[in-house]
């Protein structure tokens, strides 16, 4: 059987055997774990020309997909290790399995119309990894919501096709599809949904949205722009990722910048970076597009810290959510809508109990920002440079909006050194403080060698020389 075939199949059929053993968090979360290396296992067996055919249709990872796999399955890897320690959720694991099989068809069928249809199917499971019924619903209105702009974009693009001489399809198809993944990335303004999701999800089901879908939705995008050059060469296409980029990373930090809630914080980072990302892939230069994937590999670090620290914060840093995590929902949804160890000001609070994880939340947070000696600084740095040369303006607007997003994690340092008790530096448990250490040190040295990085991406971005 074709190693590709096994990479859908695989998790799939072990979410099966996650769910049943859903009640011993601790075999079920080894067992996902495990998926996600054996996932790794059989990207390394799968040669550069693997293909496969279902039901007629061609199978097959692009080499900027088979080159991003490795990323996706070990965030997964952590993710799941993550949960053994820190409650995410009877459903986080199986759900997330179920989300990965069905994540690796939509990267790998053609045509476009196919992945968009198993894209909006692998992103409905994570619904039911969400707390609260609010941040739920909303998502699925904003699944339900992106479908029917891209299947649209998706018929006009083959309409094109038999109709190349009428040049009024192209702003069309971009409209659409700047709003099918607009709304799914989360860009500004069309990003109300994902502070609410953060606000009442588990942190890892934000990390898994603004890491793994982020990653496999830009992946998708640029794989479509590469096999339609009428779409990638259109000045609408860049002026909408330079024009989105540009609004994405200067709102998010503007938002992110008065935040008090913890959650809300971490998405607006997220969007933030994000923006940074799309101008890196929009400023057509490879210089650009080297920035955007380092600045991608650190997006996924950066998030992790962010998510983890939030994640041991809520579960040990503040009594509320020991009750929280001890009870039902339901019943911790009645004794209070929003935690208190969310909020900013308790900060100095969970800094006196849990510092390895409230210094993994803020030094993400400042890697999310280009701070440099973290792992952002080089994507940022290469990113400001590509868009100075294209328009010193643009550059500067990114300088402010990294510069608010610092600020916002300044807050949120002032208000953890601010303590009301000895520190405890025993609390925890060991495997997520050796994670949090593990990608503090990561993203060091991405940030003092990024040419470690940049050897084995190389190849992926000579296939974006298009751009």
């Amino acid at each position: 059987m074709s190693p590709l075939y096994l990479i859908v199949l695989l998790p799939l059929a072990m979410a099966v055997p996650v769910y049943l053993l859903r009640r011993w968090a601790a075999l079920a979360s080894l067992l996902a774990g495990a998926t996600a290396l054996a996932l790794i296992g059989l990207w390394a067996r799968i040669p550069p020309d693997e293909s496969a055919q279902v039901l007629g249709r061609p199978l097959a990872f692009s080499p900027l997909s088979r080159l991003a796999l490795p990323l996706l399955f070990a965030v997964l890897a952590l993710m799941a290790l993550y949960a053994r320690s820190v409650p995410q959720g009877w459903g986080f694991l199986p759900f997330v399995l179920l989300f990965t099989g069905l994540l690796n068809a939509a990267l790998m069928i053609h045509p476009f119309v196919l992945a968009v249809l198993l894209l909006e199917i692998a992103a409905l499971p994570l619904a039911f990894t969400m707390r609260s019924p609010g941040a739920g619903s909303r998502y699925l209105v904003l699944v339900a919501a992106s479908a029917p702009p891209l299947l649209l974009a998706s018929w006009l693009m083959d309409l094109y096709a038999l109709h190349p001489d009428n040049l009024a399809l192209i702003p069309m198809v971009v409209a659409l599809l700047a709003l099918g993944f607009g709304l799914l990335l989360a860009a500004v303004p069309l990003h109300l949904w994902l502070p609410a999701v953060a606000g009442g999800s588990p942190p890892m089901v934000t990390a898994l949205l603004t890491v793994v879908f982020d990653l496999a939705l830009l992946l998708l995008l640029v794989d479509l722009l590469k096999g339609l050059p009428w779409l990638a060469t259109a000045p609408r296409m860049r002026g909408v990722l330079m024009g989105g980029g540009l609004l994405t990373a200067l709102g998010g930090g503007l938002l992110a910048f008065p935040q008090r809630r913890l959650g809300r914080l971490l998405a607006y980072s997220a969007i933030a970076n994000l923006g940074f990302i799309l101008v890196g892939l929009g400023v057509a230069s490879a210089t650009g597009v080297m920035g955007a994937a380092l600045e991608f590999v650190s997006r996924a670090i950066a998030l992790l810290l962010m998510a983890m620290g939030l994640g041991v914060i809520r579960c040990f840093g503040t009594p509320w959510f020991r009750y929280a995590f001890g009870h039902s929902t339901q019943a911790a949804t009645q004794h209070k809508r929003q935690a208190p160890g969310d909020a900013l000001a308790d900060l100095g609070q969970a800094a006196s109990r849990v510092p390895l994880a409230v210094a993994a939340f803020v030094f993400g947070g400042m890697a999310l920002s280009g701070f440099p000696l973290s792992g952002g600084f080089p994507g940022h740095w290469l990113i400001y440079l590509a868009a100075f040369q294209r328009e010193p303006w643009q550059a500067y607007l990114l300088l402010l909006a990294s510069a608010l997003l610092f600020l916002g994690h300044l807050r949120a340092l002032r208000a953890a050194l601010s303590l009301r008790s000895e520190v405890a530096w025993g609390r925890g448990s060991w495997l997520v403080r050796g994670m949090i250490i593990l990608l503090i040190v990561c993203s060091v040295i991405m940030g003092l060698y990024p040419q470690i990085l940049l050897r084995p991406i190389l190849p992926g971005i000579g296939d974006l020389t298009f751009l």
